[in-house]
């Protein structure tokens, strides 16, 4: 006979097992005791395949390439190992491989059983984390070599050191031809280790209550509407093996919780095995508070040996007091369990949860309007769980009530419960109705997820914000296979989509390669959650100064100030600007009556801005709201550019060459960006085939394969008040992938910008004149300039419409568009003139000896 006991010594655990003799009425057999010794072998020897098994043990490949292997210590690179060194001796079994969802079994040898008393398994166990990745440790048993295996008890959660556990083997579990067989799943973690496996007798001893510990369950923010939420943890620790120790009663105090915020039969106990809530296993009937106190009385809880917990939870309405606290203890004597009362003195953890506000919720119960594509489903699941899967399949239960939103819930062929092959990006996706958060900020969405996705597949999350879809989360972020074994908590930040009034979310499915598939998406219990904005008032446009020619040097800065929070605003508010970085220019806006929400009004600030300068001048508008508080403060600021353009006269006319160009005179924008470049053609950017400017150094040109966008390049003004007959001319070349897709157009503005027109070819031009060459479908067929076979650089120019000779305000922009997918290369121009045509229409050419001759600044 054999009594084990286990005892630290230095940085190792040390197994010892000495003969004694029993001083009970039975003697204490051990069956097995295995600490996987090879004296013979280093330290830094690891036996892989085959790997040196003990007498009588096996191992078996069940998915991939890899077997279990012993060795000093756990994985690691270089000397650190996880864990470092064994639990006892020099060797440790080890599971490990960078792979997802690899499998192989580490099989005892055949145990007789048969006669032995309460055997109990103990084994250390450790199983490192890396980057938030952990491999899986799932304990089995059979009764003979030919039985099926029958599963006892998974770890999947990060043990960084050594951990003794112990599984009291039940009497109808036992025979005389009995295994145990641990089984190590890869998961991209640092690997599963064990040792110091014993399997013996234990004495026959009554279970026994030893000790009722009260936690907080959680501190998290509890959105309105949710259910169940873990308010205490209270875990009771039983010793023992035989007969049953029961949770009888358990009142529980509502120490600071408004009950009022709770809903009818609010509180309610639930029982788990483990530290991982789930509201599977309900403890008595929900109840509410009478005066301070819930009572559960008439429970029958078989408390198992080990430690197991009971969970307090609250039920929160709809419209529960957002910023409310939950919170609860458990008075002295208030529970009877095993016959007698505990805790001896009040167990108070001195901590809450705070009800935050729920923007949208759902539990997909009855007919949610989702609007669901490929093999999304909202339903009850049934389980499939074909013979070569990797990963889990759906949960059977939803988290809460009978349906979920997932993938294949029900059976679609071709694989059943599982997703398909080759799906191309976000073929499967689920999209909820629309919800308004435009007085919420610090969104979030908190749900219940179970996800099995492989690495090489993808899974995402997404958020709409009225235009543009966010991508939240993806699973690629993880940078492995994700496989949930049952439902977790997931919280993501939608701050991308705050503020916004038609919000909705998204989950999408695919890519996917052509190698084994997952179950994929299980989604219950939505909430998007966010808090209140009741005051803020936001600067949200810039009335004057306006880019235009010959500002003056007193102009008025007036800016529009909108009520952006959910309540009205009265009084004052105290805003400011300033310019180019100077210091602000403070006043104060009065609100003339009520600023309801969504309201406007515009302030004309006293002080002038002197504008005379020509050039580019950043004007900032900011309110300093403070009574109330402004809720909102990201949206305090509104920054804007605005240019005061130098005005020329053709005399008779004006040339701009750029090469001595200030940045003043002509300047670039677009959507979503500008790719024009003043600039000498040189570097991988270069249009192709473009040649060198002649008889200058500098042009503007777009940048070679530019990809999707909508610019311009816009000039300075031009009076034209005393020209007779005005001419637009300038040298261009033009290269592009798909003549007549992209290309430009020239627009321009009688009015200094104000307002802009397409500039249309004219009728009555001298011969030899040459203009647009095509239409362009991304100006709406528009003629334009849009060619492939140009190879020189060519002069263009026409007579301007009628009306231009008499407007002292004139502007021209040179808009390119160009499509992602185009590839082309683009647009450059040189030598923009504005001149009066000469006497002799057929003279296509002036002799002007300096640019300087040419480029008169009116008077400002």
């Amino acid at each position: 006979m054999k009594k084990v006991s286990f005892q630290s010594i230095g940085a190792g655990i040390v197994l010892l097992i000495s003969f004694v003799f029993s001083a009970g009425l039975h003697a204490q057999w051990v069956y097995l005791a295995e600490d996987f010794e090879y004296p013979s072998l280093p330290d830094t020897t690891e036996d892989k395949v085959p790997p040196v098994l003990p007498s009588g043990w096996s191992a078996v490949i069940e998915y991939g390439s890899t077997n279990w292997r012993f060795r000093y210590g756990g994985y690691g690179t270089g000397t650190i190992r996880h864990p470092r060194y064994p639990a006892s001796g020099r060797r440790n079994a080890l599971f490990q491989v960078q792979q997802n969802f690899w499998k192989a079994k580490l099989i005892t040898p055949s145990l007789d059983l048969s006669t032995a008393t309460k055997p109990v398994l103990m084994f250390y166990l450790a199983q490192d984390e890396w980057f938030g990745s952990v491999d899986y440790l799932n304990v089995y048993y059979r009764k003979s070599a030919t039985d099926s295996w029958h599963f006892i008890k998974s770890y999947t959660s990060k043990k960084v050191n050594w951990e003794l556990d112990s599984i009291q083997l039940e009497d109808a579990w036992l025979s005389n031809d009995f295994y145990i067989a641990f089984e190590g799943v890869s998961n991209y973690g640092w690997g599963v280790c064990i040792d110091s496996v014993v399997i013996k007798d234990s004495y026959v001893t009554p279970r026994v209550l030893t000790s009722v510990t009260v936690t907080q369950a959680s501190v998290s923010d509890v959105p309105q509407g949710y259910k169940y939420a873990p308010i205490l943890r209270i875990d009771f620790r039983v010793t023992g093996n035989t007969d049953s120790v029961f949770l009888t009663s358990l009142n529980v105090n509502r120490a600071n919780t408004d009950v009022s915020n709770l809903v009818n039969n609010g509180v309610a106990l639930f029982f788990t095995q483990d530290t991982v809530f789930s509201p599977t296993q309900m403890v008595g009937t929900a109840t509410n508070f009478s005066g301070d106190v819930a009572s559960f009385s008439g429970l029958h809880v078989s408390l198992p040996s080990g430690r197991s917990s009971v969970w307090v939870t609250y039920s929160i309405k709809d419209n529960a007091t957002v910023g409310a606290t939950l919170s609860a203890k458990i008075e002295a004597n208030q529970i009877v369990a095993d016959g007698k009362t505990w805790p001896t003195v009040t167990q108070d953890p001195g901590k809450s949860r705070k009800i935050i506000a729920t923007i949208y919720k759902e539990d997909f119960e009855g007919s949610p309007s989702w609007d669901l594509h490929g093999e999304f489903e909202i339903n009850s699941v049934t389980v499939y769980q074909p013979p070569l899967m990797i990963g889990y399949p759906h949960p059977a239960n939803a988290y809460s009530g009978t349906k979920v939103l997932g993938t294949d819930l029900t059976g679609i062929a071709p694989t059943l419960g599982f997703y398909e092959q080759n799906l191309t990006s976000n073929e499967y996706y689920a999209v909820s109705p629309s919800f308004d958060a435009r007085y919420y900020k610090d969104l979030k969405i908190v749900y219940q997820r179970c996800l099995n996705v492989k690495d090489a597949d993808s899974a995402a999350f997404y958020a709409y914000d009225g235009t543009t879809w966010h991508k939240i989360w993806y699973s690629g972020q993880v940078l492995t296979t994700i496989a949930d074994p049952s439902w977790r908590t997931i919280t993501h930040d939608m701050s991308a989509v705050e503020r916004q009034s038609n919000v909705k979310i998204m989950y999408g499915l695919g890519p996917t390669n052509n190698l084994t598939q997952m179950s994929g998406w299980t989604i219950d219990d939505i909430f998007v959650t966010g808090t209140e904005v009741n005051y803020d008032i936001a600067p949200t446009a810039l009335v004057s100064p306006v880019t235009d020619c010959g500002l003056t040097s007193a102009e008025t800065v007036t800016a529009t100030f909108t009520n952006k929070g959910k309540l009205a605003l009265t009084g004052s508010i105290p805003v400011q600007y300033s310019v180019n970085g100077d210091p602000p220019v403070n006043e104060t806006l009065v609100i003339a009556g009520t600023l309801n929400p969504g309201q406007s009004m515009n302030y004309s600030f006293t002080q002038k801005i002197n504008m005379q300068a020509p050039g580019a001048y950043t004007i900032k508008i900011k309110t300093l709201m403070t009574s109330p508080a402004d809720d909102y403060t990201k949206n305090d600021s509104l920054v804007k550019e605005v240019r005061s353009m130098p005005t020329y006269s053709p005399d008779p006319e004006v040339l701009s060459d750029f090469d001595n160009l200030s940045s003043e005179d002509w300047y670039t924008d677009g959507t979503p960006w500008s790719s024009w470049m003043n600039t000498y053609p040189y570097g991988y950017n270069v249009i192709n085939h473009l040649p060198p400017p002649a008889n200058n150094k500098f042009l503007w040109m777009t940048v070679r394969n530019n990809g999707e966008e909508n610019s311009y390049v816009e000039s300075p003004c031009y009076n034209l008040s005393a020209v007779e007959k005005p001419v637009i001319t300038f040298d261009k070349f033009v290269n592009v992938d798909y003549p007549g897709n992209c290309g430009v157009v020239i627009k321009y503005s009688l009015d200094g910008g104000t307002s802009w027109n397409y500039l249309p070819e004219v009728a009555g031009s001298p011969s030899g004149w040459k203009w647009y060459d095509t239409t362009v479908a991304l100006f709406s067929n528009q003629k334009g300039f849009s060619s492939k076979t140009q190879l020189e650089w060519e002069t263009v120019r026409q007579f301007l419409p009628d009306g231009f000779g008499s407007s002292p305000k004139v502007k021209f922009r040179i808009c390119y568009a160009g499509l992602q997918d185009e590839g082309g290369d683009g647009f450059a121009f040189d030598n923009f003139r504005i001149m009066e045509a000469p006497h002799d229409v057929g003279v296509v050419a002036t002799s002007i000896q300096t640019t300087c001759e040419t480029k008169t600044p009116l008077p400002v």
